[in-house]
């Protein structure tokens, strides 16, 4: 028996991972592959394995696993901080496709209950799959991985209570007061599960890290999830929902990362698992009979539920090209839908010719859901060339824009660019995709407008003609590329600066014409280098020299580790701490006017002046005569602490001076 039972496994897991890996290789998703393999190696295809139901019990920890991983990602700060794109996008992404499918099973089944199992089927998309390609295009910060996440959170969350509801459906009437107690009888069951838990597995987990057994820790985790799913099983409500709850119970504590990280392979072995008795399912005589039905499930999938995402998110980013990207990067049925159609199935709700359809279609979908999130973008253009995706304000094109600065992205260093330039008199215009961030600096007077800086026509009305430096600082790789080009096809001698997150990104840019890029990983290792040799009293020319060197080589010195060790400074020099400190003689000061010696500063404080900045002019080693004028930028030199009393020192001989004249 445990020999024939090793062989199973050895057949399943090894054929699985020969045909999946092939796959891989062909870019087609890792799910896709193991529906794939499950096919080639079922009952239906060679039949390898031609009894499906040993791995049932398999697949069903997977589906525990994956609930409690989801449950683990539900944290309420997220929910908060995307709170427009969840409960606004999403809601009205699934209720809407949720109707019209199930409109659209009336029309054709006759029948109520499948009817809004297909309603149900198609509302959710592929989490899995959607999130990897926005995170692997360093998407997850931008309008389209916001808009997205946020959709995709909302239908992980619907989960819950379809896994409730749907066994409901199995009884020959749908009533539903019967629903709706059921949900109540699960929600309060939930919540009294959720604040024991709470307390039972912080107190469990805090004696268990103690013992510093990391093997321990992770099957206490694993006992966690499963013994919840269980105890809530044996209440009679969903598996799944103890699941869940298990994982949000540890979602907030000091332990989610390494939880994560250790319950991830686990998850992804198990689930794998699921998948490929998904496709030990599948039928190839069923699809190649009823191919015209697939494909017309497909395209109906493609316009209806496309659609509805791209209005839906129309609404959110008021972008059309967003908005069509996003139409054919969640068009397709999600890997949720496959456990509910499983559940379906067994509970007698489908039969397994629409299951068969349900299962061809889905992954058919997700087979084409790369394709249209690689070229969404392309696309649009290709079909959509009129459609204009913009919102310019009247007022920035009535202004006399020249030798300003063109910032495309409003985030965090688009703000803290904008912010420097205006404290430095330098004129700028901010081009931003996020519609409510546009409104909102909008009344807060920032030259800001909504639009797409691929289209020339934007960059038009950005002032690219007059202006001398654009910076583009999105989290959009695919973008940035089309702005670059953009920007040197419309003026050739623009300075352009590009923001990218790698390294391995600067010599890309660098072709597309690009004047400088800035990566963020490599600038961040800069200021540190520098902030370490500043301790150890390298001189700072020689530090700036070293930068120098790595930006003008493209970062090509931070790429390789053989560099020779140079001597760049004596070990002996901790007591030389001498700074120079600029200090900045504001208008209505009482310096003004008066001169170095009157001021006093070098023998009340010990701090001396070298040199002033006054304009364009540089007074070096300046008389004690020398007077100090308005806006004069004087050089304090001496210890820190002597540079501290200095400041302090000239703070307070305006004040004292001020209130001498008032008195």
């Amino acid at each position: 028996m445990a020999h024939d039972l090793i062989l199973f496994m050895l057949l399943f897991i090894g054929s699985s991972v020969v045909i999946a890996g092939f796959l891989t290789k062909l870019k087609i998703h890792p799910i896709i592959g193991f529906i794939i393999a499950g096919a080639v190696i079922g009952p239906n295809g060679i039949k390898l394995i031609s009894e499906p139901g040993k791995v049932d019990a398999i697949s069903e920890i997977g589906v525990i696993l994956l609930l409690f991983t989801l449950g683990l990602e539900f944290s309420v700060s997220k929910l908060i901080r995307l709170k427009r794109y969840v409960f606004v996008g999403g809601g009205l992404q699934v209720f809407l496709t949720l109707i019209i499918f199930t409109i659209i099973g009336l029309f054709l089944y006759k029948n109520i209950k499948i009817a809004l199992m297909l309603g149900i089927l198609t509302s959710l998309s592929s989490t899995a799959i959607v999130l990897k390609l926005i995170a692997d295009k360093g998407l997850v910060d931008s309008p389209i991985g916001k808009s997205g996440l946020g959709i995709l959170l909302f239908q992980d969350i619907m989960v819950v209570p379809i896994m409730i509801t749907v066994p409901l459906f199995a009884s020959n009437n749908i009533e539903f007061t019967d629903i709706a107690i059921k949900i109540v009888k699960s929600f309060g069951l939930g919540v009294l599960i959720f604040f024991i838990s709470k307390y039972f597995t912080n107190f469990i987990l805090s004696k268990i890290v103690k013992l510093r057994v990391r093997e321990l820790f992770i099957l206490t985790i694993i006992l966690i999830s499963i013994g919840t799913a269980f105890l809530t099983g044996s209440l009679g409500i969903s598996m799944s929902l103890g699941a869940f709850l298990a994982g949000v119970v540890l979602a907030d504590s000091i332990y989610t990362h390494q939880i994560i990280a250790d319950i991830q392979p686990f998850k992804d072995s198990f689930l794998a698992i699921f998948f490929v008795s998904i496709g030990l399912l599948t039928d190839f005589n069923f699809i190649f009979k009823n191919i015209a039905s697939i494909l017309s499930f497909l395209i109906a999938l493609l316009i209806i539920k496309g659609c509805i995402i791209f209005f839906v998110t129309y609404f959110l980013t008021k972008s059309n090209k967003i908005s069509f990207r996003l139409g054919l990067s969640l068009f397709q049925i999600g890997e949720f839908s496959f456990i509910v159609a499983a559940l379906s199935k067994n509970l007698g709700i489908i039969d397994a010719d629409f299951y068969q359809l349900f299962l061809a279609t889905s992954v058919f979908s997700m087979i084409l859901t790369p394709f249209g999130f690689k070229y969404g973008y392309r696309i649009y253009d290709k079909i959509l060339p009129k459609f204009k995706d913009t919102d310019i304000k009247d007022s920035l094109s009535d202004e006399e824009l020249s030798g300003h600065v063109i910032i495309i992205g409003y985030g965090l260093n688009g703000k803290n660019l904008s912010h420097v330039l205006k404290e430095t008199d330098i004129k700028y215009v901010v081009c931003e995709m996020n519609i409510n961030t546009v409104k909102e600096m909008e009344e807060k007077g920032e030259p800001i407008i909504f639009g797409d800086a691929t289209k020339e026509e934007i960059l038009h009305q950005l002032g690219i003609k007059t202006a001398k430096a654009v910076v583009i600082a999105i989290s959009d790789p695919e973008a940035t590329k089309r702005i670059v080009k953009s920007c040197k096809t419309t003026r050739d001698d623009i300075h352009v600066i590009v923001r990218t997150r790698y390294v391995a990104e600067v010599d890309m840019f660098k072709r597309l014409g690009a004047d400088e890029i800035i990566p963020e990983e490599f600038e961040t290792s800069i200021e540190i280098f520098s902030r370490v040799l500043n301790k150890y009293n390298v001189p700072i020319n020689i530090v700036h020299r070293m930068i120098e060197e790595i930006r003008k080589n493209n970062y090509e010195t931070l790429r390789t580790t053989d560099i020779p060790p140079k001597k760049l400074f004596l070990s002996r020099v901790d007591d030389l701490k001498i700074d120079v400190v600029p200090y900045k003689i504001l208008a209505d000061s009482s310096i003004v006017g008066k001169n170095i010696v009157s001021v006093n500063l070098r023998a009340n404080t010990g701090a001396s002046v070298i040199a002033i900045k006054r304009g364009d002019e540089t007074i070096q080693s300046p008389t004690a005569e020398e007077l100090f004028c308005a806006n004069d930028i004087i050089y304090i030199t001496g210890t820190a602490e002597v540079i501290d009393k200095a400041i302090e020192y000239l703070e307070n001989f305006q004040k004292i001076s001020h209130e001498t004249y008032q008195n």
